[in-house]
């Protein structure tokens, strides 16, 4: 691809980024985003860097056939998801963009352990007639990545749900991906309201967190590293499947 051309690409996925962020769409570094470039290549959001102040040049170029960086561009490491957004671009060569957000409301339709069945009038809105889910696995797992891939494989939709994790967006263009992300959001709050028979309450500093969750966060990072040497050890073992 041409140095202005990926220059523009780059800065795409970053504006993209940051309209997801004001959209409420994704918070804090979670989720990530990526376009291609190439048949061979594209470009990811990095591992643990914050949107708001993110640079186009802070983006990491990774290898469609793994998801791992082939060449010395961009800074820090991609997104641990990135061999998800992987098996998207080596199935789909329309598609372009795509996105993984933490999205409210989709999220929690994801703990229905089930794919979600589109009503009619919302079909032609969301482009599909049923919203898969992909099985749960630990963040930035090869099992995720593999479940990803096995969802593709059944199903057609621009529209994946994680489970217990968020939701998946494959779009041609920055435009199509952040409509689809707000329509499947507005659809999900349509659905609560008609499982609850009542509206839903917006909770307007969704993108702050309160002392409390502040808290209960770094109490959860502090145990995550604790628990990481013995995770590394099990994987060691055989018949560990987590990963």
């Amino acid at each position: 691809m041409p140095h202005t051309q990926e220059t523009e690409t780059r800065q795409m996925v970053v504006n993209l980024a940051q309209d997801f962020l004001k959209a409420g769409l994704v918070v804090r570094t979670w989720g990530n985003f990526s376009a291609r470039l190439d048949k061979d290549t594209f470009v990811i959001t990095p591992s643990g860097k914050a949107y708001e102040g993110m640079q186009a040049s802070e983006l990491v170029t990774v290898a469609t056939a793994d998801g791992k960086p082939p060449l010395a561009k961009g800074s820090g490491k991609p997104s641990s998801e990135s061999p998800m957004h992987a098996r998207v671009y080596q199935r789909y060569p329309e598609i372009k963009v795509v996105a993984h957000t933490h999205q409210v409301y989709a999220s929690a339709l994801t703990l229905l352990g089930m794919d979600i069945d589109v009503p009619e009038p919302w079909q032609p809105v969301l482009g599909t007639t049923r919203i898969p889910l992909s099985a749960y696995a630990l963040p930035g797992s090869r099992a995720l990545h593999n479940n990803m891939a096995d969802t593709l494989a059944r199903s057609d939709a621009q529209i994946v749900l994680m489970g217990r994790h968020g939701a998946f967006i494959l779009a041609e263009t920055a435009t199509e991906c952040l409509r689809l992300a707000e329509d499947l959001e507005r659809f999900a709050i349509d659905l609560f309201a008609e499982c609850l028979g009542k509206e839903i309450a917006h909770r307007s500093d969704i993108q702050s967190d309160s002392d409390r969750e502040k808290s209960l966060a770094q109490e959860w990072q502090k145990r995550r590293r604790k628990a990481l040497p013995y995770l590394q050890i099990a994987k060691s073992c055989p018949g560990f499947q987590a990963l």
